[in-house]
């Protein structure tokens, strides 16, 4: 599973949500490779988003604010069930 974690990196949202993916990944102890992209040349070749975002193999699962640990682990658990 690859995850990308899509803002500028100063953003304090971004932190945020990089740190609550990263805790639910930990917690579900699932495999995935994390890619922060902070860089805008990065983020002009993605679809347009509202920052921060998080991608899930190349699938939006969140846009535009901050999501709960919980949520999060939902998103996790959701894709993993989608592409059994």
């Amino acid at each position: 599973m690859k995850i990308q974690i899509v803002g500028p990196k100063e953003d304090p949202a971004f932190k945020d949500l990089r740190d609550v993916f990263l805790q639910a990944i930990d917690e579900l102890q699932v495999e995935a490779t994390v890619d922060l992209v902070t860089r805008l040349e990065e983020m002009q070749q993605l679809p347009r988003v509202l920052y921060p975002a998080v991608i899930i193999d190349g699938h939006l699962m969140c846009q535009g604010h901050v999501i709960t640990l919980e949520r999060a682990k939902e998103c996790i658990r959701e894709w993993l069930e989608i592409t059994k």
